[in-house]
């Protein structure tokens, strides 16, 4: 409590001087301290995190153990346990070396990885294999901050310290992923790249989208080294590139095979009630039953689903505004989901700065 309070703080300072993107960066950084530790139920637009030990007795003791594996309460109490643990499976098997997770946007693809498959993977052991996970977002120079996160990942699971210019190109990439998987390091290396339609605009030139996809073919012929794709619905067939610049016979030169392809999608309401209800239990923001209710009914008014990026912004309005009741809830109008959104949207510009 105290490091969220010097962070608000600074916060504050970082705004009155029009810092704003600082300032935004630190409200992020409190928000996922509140989470980790069950100060707050829901995140908004933001990713989840796996859970953090209290210990303080007096604050929430929200750190849950499924199989031993760490995972966050929106994952367990969801179902979405189901999915990190058919994931889990498939990488386990030595007939997958490839997993493309695909759906639209805002239906937690980030958040199943970061806080459900990422710590599940880290927690265990594959065959007797340690595993080393380098999870990818960024496509500006992809090769150097690959080397860069893959290094820094043997530093901490394998305690092995390489040369910080050695993986700064595909061949020292390949080297090390095949010296991983010896039998002195003994490792199972998962790369995945999240929010992957990011690479198709940060490179769109044809030498660009060949040099990745000669990296892919390497990467699924070398032992011991999964991969793991993210992205949305709409961009799925711009794989099918990768099919024509190489050589995917590790795969039958079908990457949007049936076996490879891994959806994920909306909430049902029973699943949103269960949503909300994990959520709360192990925070300090409580919502009674029938306030659930009304909020799952609003949220699944046009499609019969619930997004869970808009049940997050949502759920993350009524804790900002302390909206603790159905008759609270009820008084933001006709529609409060609507004026919820638009709460927060106002909130996001406000953290532009005025004259932005």
């Amino acid at each position: 409590e105290l490091y969220i309070n010097i962070i608000t703080e600074l916060r504050e300072i970082s705004y009155q001087q029009k810092e704003y993107f600082k300032a935004f960066e630190l409200k992020q950084e409190i928000q996922k301290i509140e989470q980790q530790f069950g100060l707050i139920a829901f995140v908004g637009a933001n990713r989840l995190r796996d859970i953090r030990e209290n210990i303080n007795l007096a604050l929430p003791q929200s750190k849950q153990r499924i199989n031993q594996q760490k995972l966050t309460q929106e994952i367990a109490a969801s179902g979405r346990e189901l999915d990190v643990e058919e994931l889990l499976e498939k990488i386990s098997r030595p007939d997958y070396k490839l997993i493309v997770i695909h759906g639209e946007s805002g239906v937690g693809k980030s958040s199943i990885l970061q806080a459900g498959l990422v710590p599940s993977l880290e927690a265990k052991s594959i065959d007797t294999r340690d595993v080393v996970v380098v999870l990818q977002r960024v496509y500006v120079n992809w090769i150097s901050e690959l080397g860069k996160i893959l290094r820094e990942k043997l530093q901490r699971i394998a305690n092995l310290t390489v040369n910080s210019e050695s993986l700064n190109s595909p061949e020292a990439i390949f080297a090390q992923l095949e010296n991983n998987g010896n039998d002195k390091l003994n490792l199972l290396t998962v790369i995945i790249f999240d929010q992957f339609e990011e690479f198709f605009f940060a490179n769109m030139e044809p030498k660009d989208k060949r040099l990745f996809a000669e990296f892919l073919q390497k990467c699924l012929e070398i032992p011991f080294v999964k991969i793991v794709f993210s992205l949305r619905e709409d961009y799925i067939h711009y794989l099918l590139e990768f099919n024509r610049l190489s050589d995917l016979d590790a795969i039958n030169n079908n990457i949007l095979d049936k076996d490879i392809l891994y959806y994920l999608g909306n909430f049902s309401p029973n699943k949103a009630k269960l949503v909300i209800k994990g959520l709360t239990t192990n925070s300090l923001f409580k919502i009674p039953t029938n306030l659930t209710e009304k909020l799952v009914e609003d949220l699944a008014m046009q499609s019969g689903e619930i997004r869970p990026i808009e049940l997050q912004i949502v759920g993350a309005q009524l804790q900002t505004e302390n909206i603790t009741t159905l008759a609270k809830y009820q008084k933001l109008g006709d529609n409060p989901k609507e004026k919820l959104v638009d709460i927060s949207l106002k909130s996001v510009v406000k953290d532009c700065g005025e004259e932005n």
